[in-house]
Protein backbone atom coordinates (compact mmCIF):
# COMPACT_ATOMS: atom_id res chain seq x y z
CA UNK A 1 0.00 0.00 0.00
CA UNK A 2 1.29 3.72 -0.73
CA UNK A 3 0.16 6.85 0.25
CA UNK A 4 -1.65 9.23 -2.44
CA UNK A 5 1.56 11.61 -2.12
CA UNK A 6 3.61 9.43 -3.66
CA UNK A 7 1.91 8.51 -6.57
CA UNK A 8 3.25 11.02 -9.10
CA UNK A 9 7.20 9.68 -8.48
CA UNK A 10 5.39 6.01 -8.70
CA UNK A 11 4.27 6.50 -11.94
CA UNK A 12 6.96 8.26 -13.34
CA UNK A 13 8.78 5.22 -12.03
CA UNK A 14 6.27 2.38 -13.57
CA UNK A 15 5.04 3.99 -16.90
CA UNK A 16 8.09 3.67 -18.83
CA UNK A 17 7.84 -0.27 -17.70
CA UNK A 18 3.92 -0.25 -19.57
CA UNK A 19 2.77 -0.78 -22.89
CA UNK A 20 -0.43 0.13 -22.25
CA UNK A 21 -2.27 2.67 -19.60
CA UNK A 22 -5.22 1.66 -18.11
CA UNK A 23 -7.55 5.19 -17.26
CA UNK A 24 -10.32 4.76 -14.82
CA UNK A 25 -13.95 6.44 -16.38
CA UNK A 26 -15.86 5.96 -13.36
CA UNK A 27 -18.28 4.43 -16.16
CA UNK A 28 -21.61 3.10 -14.87
CA UNK A 29 -24.04 1.19 -17.11
CA UNK A 30 -27.34 3.28 -15.46
CA UNK A 31 -26.08 6.21 -14.88
CA UNK A 32 -24.16 8.88 -16.61
CA UNK A 33 -21.71 12.02 -15.14
CA UNK A 34 -22.15 15.18 -16.52
CA UNK A 35 -20.28 17.04 -13.74
CA UNK A 36 -15.96 16.82 -14.64
CA UNK A 37 -14.32 14.97 -11.87
CA UNK A 38 -11.00 14.50 -10.92
CA UNK A 39 -10.49 11.63 -12.35
CA UNK A 40 -11.39 13.20 -15.88
CA UNK A 41 -8.69 16.05 -15.22
CA UNK A 42 -5.73 13.34 -14.02
CA UNK A 43 -6.72 11.45 -17.25
CA UNK A 44 -6.12 14.22 -19.39
CA UNK A 45 -3.07 14.79 -17.54
CA UNK A 46 -2.12 11.36 -18.03
CA UNK A 47 -2.55 11.76 -21.69
CA UNK A 48 -0.25 14.84 -22.01
CA UNK A 49 2.31 13.36 -19.77
CA UNK A 50 2.71 10.16 -21.32
CA UNK A 51 1.33 10.63 -25.05
CA UNK A 52 3.20 7.68 -26.56
CA UNK A 53 1.96 5.14 -24.95
CA UNK A 54 -1.15 3.40 -26.02
CA UNK A 55 -4.33 4.13 -23.13
CA UNK A 56 -7.29 1.84 -22.95
CA UNK A 57 -10.03 2.37 -20.93
CA UNK A 58 -10.14 0.25 -17.26
CA UNK A 59 -14.09 0.22 -16.72
CA UNK A 60 -14.81 -2.86 -19.21
CA UNK A 61 -12.14 -4.87 -16.82
CA UNK A 62 -13.69 -4.03 -13.99
CA UNK A 63 -17.18 -4.47 -14.59
CA UNK A 64 -16.52 -8.22 -15.58
CA UNK A 65 -14.19 -8.33 -12.32
CA UNK A 66 -17.05 -6.63 -10.52
CA UNK A 67 -19.87 -9.67 -11.51
CA UNK A 68 -17.63 -12.24 -10.61
CA UNK A 69 -17.81 -13.55 -7.09
CA UNK A 70 -15.98 -16.57 -5.75
CA UNK A 71 -17.85 -18.77 -3.23
CA UNK A 72 -15.31 -17.22 -0.82
CA UNK A 73 -16.63 -13.62 -1.85
CA UNK A 74 -20.22 -14.75 -1.78
CA UNK A 75 -19.68 -15.77 1.85
CA UNK A 76 -18.01 -13.11 3.06
CA UNK A 77 -20.39 -10.44 1.72
CA UNK A 78 -23.29 -12.45 3.23
CA UNK A 79 -21.73 -12.69 6.62
CA UNK A 80 -21.19 -9.16 6.58
CA UNK A 81 -24.96 -8.69 5.63
CA UNK A 82 -25.25 -10.53 8.70
CA UNK A 83 -23.47 -8.72 10.88
CA UNK A 84 -24.73 -5.34 9.29
CA UNK A 85 -28.49 -6.54 10.18
CA UNK A 86 -27.26 -7.21 13.36
CA UNK A 87 -26.60 -3.52 14.09
CA UNK A 88 -29.55 -2.46 12.51
CA UNK A 89 -32.07 -4.59 14.93
CA UNK A 90 -29.67 -3.33 17.49
CA UNK A 91 -29.91 0.00 17.24
CA UNK A 92 -34.15 -0.08 16.57
CA UNK A 93 -33.89 -0.98 19.81
CA UNK A 94 -31.50 1.74 20.73
CA UNK A 95 -32.68 4.63 19.29
CA UNK A 96 -35.13 7.48 21.05
CA UNK A 97 -35.51 11.16 21.39
CA UNK A 98 -31.74 12.50 23.21
CA UNK A 99 -29.71 10.30 21.82
CA UNK A 100 -26.72 11.60 19.70
CA UNK A 101 -26.07 10.52 16.49
CA UNK A 102 -22.31 9.50 17.27
CA UNK A 103 -24.21 7.03 20.16
CA UNK A 104 -26.02 5.15 17.47
CA UNK A 105 -22.87 4.74 15.26
CA UNK A 106 -20.81 3.31 19.02
CA UNK A 107 -23.97 0.68 19.40
CA UNK A 108 -23.25 0.05 15.45
CA UNK A 109 -19.80 -0.47 16.00
CA UNK A 110 -19.79 -2.24 19.29
CA UNK A 111 -22.64 -4.73 17.69
CA UNK A 112 -19.77 -4.93 14.35
CA UNK A 113 -17.22 -6.06 16.66
CA UNK A 114 -18.86 -8.26 18.60
CA UNK A 115 -19.43 -10.45 16.08
CA UNK A 116 -16.21 -10.47 14.30
CA UNK A 117 -16.15 -7.86 11.56
CA UNK A 118 -13.11 -5.48 11.55
CA UNK A 119 -15.18 -2.26 11.65
CA UNK A 120 -17.48 0.05 9.28
CA UNK A 121 -16.56 -0.68 5.74
CA UNK A 122 -16.85 2.78 4.93
CA UNK A 123 -17.42 6.12 7.15
CA UNK A 124 -20.71 5.77 8.75
CA UNK A 125 -23.36 8.42 8.11
CA UNK A 126 -25.80 8.60 11.21
CA UNK A 127 -27.84 11.98 10.45
CA UNK A 128 -30.90 12.87 12.19
CA UNK A 129 -33.53 15.62 11.57
CA UNK A 130 -32.05 18.58 9.18
CA UNK A 131 -29.02 16.79 8.79
CA UNK A 132 -30.71 13.63 6.96
CA UNK A 133 -30.85 16.29 4.16
CA UNK A 134 -27.48 16.95 3.96
CA UNK A 135 -25.15 14.97 1.08
CA UNK A 136 -22.10 13.00 2.66
CA UNK A 137 -23.15 14.22 6.11
CA UNK A 138 -20.33 12.77 8.62
CA UNK A 139 -19.88 14.53 11.36
CA UNK A 140 -22.56 12.63 13.09
CA UNK A 141 -22.67 14.82 16.69
CA UNK A 142 -26.67 16.01 16.91
CA UNK A 143 -29.07 14.95 19.37
CA UNK A 144 -31.96 13.12 18.17
CA UNK A 145 -35.51 14.78 18.88
CA UNK A 146 -39.06 13.34 18.82
CA UNK A 147 -40.66 13.38 15.40
CA UNK A 148 -36.78 13.30 13.63
CA UNK A 149 -36.33 10.95 10.80
CA UNK A 150 -32.79 9.49 10.98
CA UNK A 151 -30.54 8.26 8.16
CA UNK A 152 -28.58 5.97 8.46
CA UNK A 153 -25.80 4.52 5.74
CA UNK A 154 -23.58 1.68 7.12
CA UNK A 155 -21.97 -1.24 6.32
CA UNK A 156 -19.50 -4.13 8.29
CA UNK A 157 -16.25 -4.67 6.80
CA UNK A 158 -15.41 -8.54 7.03
CA UNK A 159 -11.95 -9.80 6.38
CA UNK A 160 -11.23 -13.39 5.99
CA UNK A 161 -7.61 -13.21 7.21
CA UNK A 162 -5.85 -11.31 10.05
CA UNK A 163 -2.64 -10.76 10.66
CA UNK A 164 -1.42 -12.92 13.42
CA UNK A 165 2.32 -12.20 15.03
CA UNK A 166 4.80 -14.45 16.89
CA UNK A 167 6.92 -13.74 19.47
CA UNK A 168 9.68 -15.84 20.82
CA UNK A 169 11.10 -15.00 24.39
CA UNK A 170 14.01 -16.57 26.44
Amino acid sequence: MLWTTSYEATIKRLVPQCEHLYLNSNEHLRQGNEVETREVRKNAETRTQFPLHSLKRSAPIMHRIRSRKTKEEVAQIQRAIAITGKAFERVCGFVKPGVKEYEIEAEITHEFIRNGSRGHAYTPIIASGYNACVLHYITNDQVCNDGDVILMDFGCSTVATRATSRVACR
